[in-house]
């Protein structure tokens, strides 16, 4: 009888000097890698769980990778296949102390004599957030440094806001008018976030990123980060960027990522907190050939076959050089139905935000707008080059308002520039709105 894998942690076994740390990142970096290193020719695939969980998702996220280490493939120490870890956690285990300061580990996750090894590479400064800029820049720099390859990837998961500008789901009322002061990462969060294990509530990765509270602050707060900066954290090409978090499914968020991964997947609405399969994951993304359509329709049956509210679940996943296609078929259309596009209510259209109206389908906006079956033809070819794969369950849940029937999904979420859609801050937004790289391809908001 074999026996069970054990998981052993292996602290680092060397720092750098304080010298040398000032020349690279002397706010961020703290300790050095343990001293092995791959070869190029010798790493295959590197795949990069991003689990940022300084939150109330703590616990859920803990949990997805113990799963990942212990129940799940985990590759071997000499292997061709690279598995790591950036992960940030809460010091208590119901994930509601934000007080206490913790750091953000890199660490590498192989098999060596029928042991799983948990083995620490890297850490930031205590404190220092996974949804800043530059910590993220660091840590994958980290990665990529240590594991030189032709082929990266990356699973993020945490809280998710979809292409929205830092802030603006949590507390919308800061953004009133067009003028309205770009803000810091850091914004203040409303202190309504369900802990782990409260009883009767079901709990989506949708309230928000990081937390943390000022020295000697009785508010709680929130570091989050825009999507145009994630793209520019990531410094490797990645073969496949993988969204484990709440309304990140949108054209938006795709077209900024287009030159960053070359598949993208991601929900369109919100995402119960047990969300990807990681006893499966690494097994579908350390192989040969990296198959993250496996990922999704694991993430799409194990919805499919609940009941009632947790019956809830949308994925897709999109090429990403098929998004200019995309662009050019929607322009001409979003150019003959802006005024329609701009007057139509929320309620009539498909959205994926309960009652947080800012993600909405992009071919029913088309279809509601009074885009014509034949007009659609263009468009929907585009879509069926660029989306891989897609599954709905027919219904969503939204911790901002309970179940929603889905009755149009094409896969991709996009902005709907209405006002009966953003009641507070719409001049602000539509404002940012134009800044995005989509919106200059399609001139949806002008």
């Amino acid at each position: 009888m074999t026996e069970s894998p054990k998981v052993v942690i292996f602290a680092d076994t060397m720092r750098l000097k304080r010298n040398i740390a000032r020349l690279l990142l002397p706010v961020l970096i703290l300790t050095a890698c343990d001293g092995w290193k791959a070869d190029k020719e010798s790493t295959r695939n590197v795949c990069i769980v991003y689990s940022a969980g300084y939150n109330n998702l703590s616990p859920d996220l803990t949990e997805d990778l113990n799963d990942l280490a212990t129940k799940g493939y985990v590759p071997k120490k000499k292997g061709q296949d690279v598995l790591l870890v950036a992960s940030r956690k809460t010091a208590d285990a119901r994930g509601a102390d934000y007080k206490t300061q913790t750091a953000a580990y890199l660490y590498r996750l192989y098999k060596h004599n029928n042991k799983i090894v948990r083995d620490t590479l890297f850490a930031l400064r205590e404190g220092v957030s996974m949804l800043e800029t530059d910590a993220m820049r660091t840590l994958l720099e980290k990665a990529r440094d240590l594991y030189p390859s032709d082929h990266y990837g990356v699973v993020f998961t945490s809280h998710g806001n979809g292409w929205l500008p830092s802030g603006f789901y949590a507390n919308p009322e800061r953004f009133r008018s067009s003028s309205a002061q770009r803000r810091a990462p850091r914004i203040e969060a409303p202190d309504n976030f369900p802990l782990y294990g409260t009883p009767g509530v079901i709990r989506t990765k949708s309230l928000g990123p990081e937390f943390y509270y000022e020295p000697e602050g009785t508010t709680r707060l929130s570091t989050e980060m825009d999507i145009d900066d994630m793209a520019a954290a990531i410094p490797m090409h990645l073969d496949y960027l993988l969204f484990d978090a709440c309304l990140m499914g949108g054209v938006e968020v795709a077209w900024a990522l287009r030159e960053v991964a070359d598949y993208v997947g991601f929900s369109q609405a919100e995402v119960l907190t047990e969300g990807f399969n990681y006893t499966t994951l690494a097994s579908h993304l350390l192989q040969a050939t990296p198959d993250p359509t496996a990922v999704c329709d694991d993430f799409y049956q194990y919805y499919e076959k609940q009941s009632g509210e947790y019956h809830s679940a949308t994925i897709s996943l999109i090429r990403a050089s098929e998004l200019e296609a995309l662009a050019r078929a929607c322009k001409p259309l979003f150019e003959k139905y802006r005024t329609a596009i701009g007057g139509l209510k929320a309620s009539g259209v498909q959205g994926f935000g309960g009652t947080k109206h800012y993600f909405y389908d992009l071919a029913d906006i088309l279809v509601k707008a009074g885009a014509s079956a034949e007009e659609m033809t263009g468009v929907q070819a585009a879509l069926d080059r660029c989306i891989v794969y897609k599954g709905s369950t027919g219904q969503y849940y939204s911790a901002y308002g309970g179940t929603y029937e889905i009755k149009a999904f094409c896969g991709l979420s996009m902005y709907l520039p209405s006002p009966s859609v953003v009641t507070t801050g719409k001049a602000y937004l539509d404002e940012y709105y134009r800044t995005l790289g989509w919106n200059q391809a399609t001139e949806l908001v002008k």
